[in-house]
């Protein structure tokens, strides 16, 4: 009896082991086969919870779809951010190009307007001399002609010339004739009109034409110059 209990004892044991090592093999088998992949477990723990592996598809699908587009949205944003900065660094860099240039231009300008300016002047006071030596040398000839006229002749010419405006020129010459020649033209202003305009010839010389007349015109030049100097420039 005791021997039938051992034997019976010892194929439960062995039943056991040879159906866990069955077990064992069945499940290497199927894991070889793939059977236990991570997507087909996956699909089998879904079917036992009831999850529809369709619509999860599908959501997982629009959802990296929507990553995607965020993704793409988020780069042509960059794009353009880069782009736009890139256009803007262009720009600055082109302003402040031409503003340099616009400086030497200017500077330039004002170089070579200094430089007409001085050149101008001097070609004007160099124009002045040369128009005072010919008036000086016109009246020095002309004082030699009215000394060969006979006073009356020279009284004459002297009143058309007073009549004509040019008094300052009368009134050089009346100072350049000698003293003797003085007395004998002004003795030929006899009548009333003639005496009056002797007088404005007189008062001209008492007041120190036609020199002070010059001073005065240079004077006025000389405060325009001054001003012109200290105005700035439009």
């Amino acid at each position: 009896m005791k021997k039938l209990i051992g034997w019976i004892s010892s194929m439960i044991v062995y039943f056991c082991v040879a159906t866990v090592i069955a077990q064992v093999v069945g499940v290497g088998m199927l894991w070889y086969k793939g059977y236990f992949a991570e997507d087909r477990v996956f699909a089998v723990l879904a079917a036992a919870h009831g999850v529809d592996m369709l619509a999860l598809r599908d959501r997982i699908e629009a959802e990296r779809k929507v990553d995607q587009e965020e993704g793409s949205s988020y780069e042509s944003a960059l794009d353009q951010h880069l782009r736009t900065s890139l256009d803007l660094d262009v720009r600055e860099m082109a302003i402040e190009k031409g503003l340099r240039d616009l400086a030497s231009l200017d500077t330039a300008v004002r170089i070579k307007h200094e430089r007409f300016a001085t050149i101008k002047a001097k070609y004007d006071s160099k124009l002045v001399e040369i128009a005072n030596e010919a008036k000086d040398a016109a009246l020095q000839n002309l004082q030699t002609t009215f000394e060969a006229m006979t006073p009356e002749q020279a009284k004459d010419q002297m009143l058309r010339m007073f009549r004509d405006g040019a008094t300052n020129d009368v009134v050089q010459l009346m100072l350049n004739l000698p003293t003797d020649r003085q007395k004998k033209i002004l003795a030929q202003f006899s009548n009333d009109a003639e005496a009056q305009e002797l007088y404005e010839i007189l008062k001209r010389i008492r007041l120190g034409e036609p020199t002070v007349s010059t001073i005065d015109q240079a004077r006025a030049e000389l405060r325009h110059l001054n001003l012109a100097s200290v105005l700035p420039e439009s």
